[in-house]
């Protein structure tokens, strides 16, 4: 559930504060989007009820958000129990509890931080999220931060960029009609997994669903067995070691941990790192295959099959039926102008 999102964190304090425990502490996190929470008036999909509505329509991206005037205000709910006081001014969260030790404060924390927005998204319009968080034990101030970042950054120099582009541009007309049709869907899935990888909240929030596109690319290359992808990466000159290194891992994940099939195990912290540190390179692997590939079309004229453009006769019956089905439903019927029988 949780398995690329539950980071090694540590409680950081700035200055020469101590954490002692038992101690009363106050949980603080700014929550965003602030439109969500009346902080701010900008487009989002929150429409107020009775307020004056504009639509911003995006013809370029499809997208369409709203603006209400008046908008929402700051919210301000507090719930108080025996011992505790939740409240939510504007976008700033407190939470206020007697803490016993270290492994209880960090349970509170990570269950407010992943759970409470989930929470509200059940009925919210825009899915909110965690921008930061403090925690006050006593008369000491700490923040709740990562304890290691990995990240990979590109060297690039101006003619390499130009170049790059020059050979985009090059590239293109490989891909005329429906010629080489599954490597241009194979660089749509790496495209999507990249995109992943930089559009979350945090670098791990979607990491699940780009591991699941990096295996497309495979599959759709190559096939879908872990023999079949073994074989077509051997064409492209990899040894074996080096498939069961940087690509068969990737297989594994899909079918086993937490992506193509839901989980709610805890893993070891020592082995997330090995993890984490693997997928953060996995990219750049996929890059260089890449350029294996339009190197092989370049020197040796090879071509990629338009793969599979219609369904077969039982597909199309089986989708046919899920496509009645959908359209049954009152508010697609309302929204596509169905007539309601």
């Amino acid at each position: 559930m949780l398995t690329y999102q539950l980071q090694n964190r540590t409680l950081r304090h700035d200055g020469s504060g101590r954490l002692e425990l038992p101690n009363k502490v106050v949980i603080e996190m700014e929550l965003g989007p602030p439109e969500a929470f009346g902080t701010g008036s900008d487009y989002s999909r929150l429409a107020i009820h009775k307020s004056k509505l504009e639509i911003l329509f995006n013809a370029n991206t499809g997208k369409s958000n709203a603006s209400s005037t008046p908008s929402l205000q700051p919210v301000d709910v507090t719930i108080e129990s025996p011992g505790t006081v939740f409240a939510i001014q504007g976008d700033t969260l407190k939470y206020e509890f007697y803490c016993e030790n270290n492994l209880n404060l960090e349970r509170t924390i990570i269950g407010i931080q992943n759970i409470f927005p989930a929470l509200l998204n059940l009925s919210f319009a825009d899915p909110p999220v965690v921008l930061n968080t403090k925690v006050y034990v006593g008369d000491s101030t700490f923040t709740w931060e990562h304890e290691r970042l990995g990240f990979n950054f590109t060297l690039h120099t101006q003619e390499l960029v130009e170049q790059s582009i020059a050979d985009s541009i090059e590239r293109l007309s490989l891909f005329h009609g429906f010629k080489n049709r599954s490597l241009a869907a194979a660089i749509h899935y790496f495209y999507i997994a990249s995109r992943l990888t930089v559009s979350g909240h945090s670098q791990w929030e979607f990491m699940a669903e780009a591991i699941l596109n990096f295996n497309k690319v495979l599959v759709i290359l190559f096939g879908d067995s872990r023999d079949e992808i073994r074989n077509g990466l051997r064409s492209f000159g990899y040894e074996d070691k080096e498939i069961e290194a940087e690509f068969i891992p990737l297989k594994l994940l899909r079918d086993f941990l937490d992506v193509g099939h839901p989980r709610t195990v805890l893993l070891e912290k020592e082995q997330l790192k090995i993890l984490y540190v693997y997928l953060f390179n996995v990219e750049l692997t996929y890059k260089k295959l890449f350029e294996r590939i339009f190197d092989k079309i370049k020197k040796e004229g090879i071509t990629f099959d338009a793969g599979k453009l219609k369904m077969d006769k039982n597909e199309k019956c089986k989708f046919d039926r899920l496509i009645e089905k959908i359209s049954t439903v009152p508010r697609v019927k309302q929204q596509l102008g169905i007539k309601q029988s």
